[in-house]
């Protein structure tokens, strides 16, 4: 909410402390509120979920960019290192972050903008098969000791 609303709840509080009345400056803050959302917000997270649909998914998680990079420039100690000697890579957060993201964007704004709930389906139907996939056949778990090491 703070993320959205910040600059106008600011404006609010700093005009009703120089002024003595916040009532007249809380309505111009909902209405400031409610003309920014449609137009700004929602426009540069619409932009968001299409960047990360169409670019930031199949670059990062289907090619696997810095490892396909290495590995056609012949860097096998880069590659080496990147994957951990074997084929995927760990997984990163980052994909689950995306992912909460891009459902709380579509919780949070689809009532302002109905362009938002279209994105972050498209987001969502190019990610789920993708990281379906990630997780069976590309990415590798830790090393687990099993506490054979620290028998407590």
């Amino acid at each position: 909410v703070i993320a959205f609303t910040g600059p106008a709840l600011a404006n609010m509080i700093i005009n009703a402390v120089n002024t003595g009345d916040g009532s007249k400056y809380y309505y111009k803050m909902l209405t400031d509120v409610a003309d920014t959302l449609p137009k700004q917000t929602s426009f540069v997270w619409i932009n968001v979920m299409i960047t990360r649909s169409l670019i930031s998914l199949p670059v990062m998680y289907l090619l696997q960019f810095l490892p396909l990079i290495c590995h056609i420039m012949r860097l096998r100690y880069f590659k080496l290192l990147l994957t951990g000697g074997m084929n995927g890579f760990e997984m990163p957060y980052q994909i689950h972050v995306d992912s909460a993201m891009a459902f709380l964007c579509t919780v949070s704004l689809s009532f302002v903008s109905p362009l938002i709930s279209v994105t972050t389906t498209l987001y969502f139907l190019l990610a789920a098969p993708l990281h379906r996939w990630n997780t069976i056949f590309n990415y590798r778990q830790k090393y687990d000791y099993g506490g054979s090491r620290w028998p407590f």
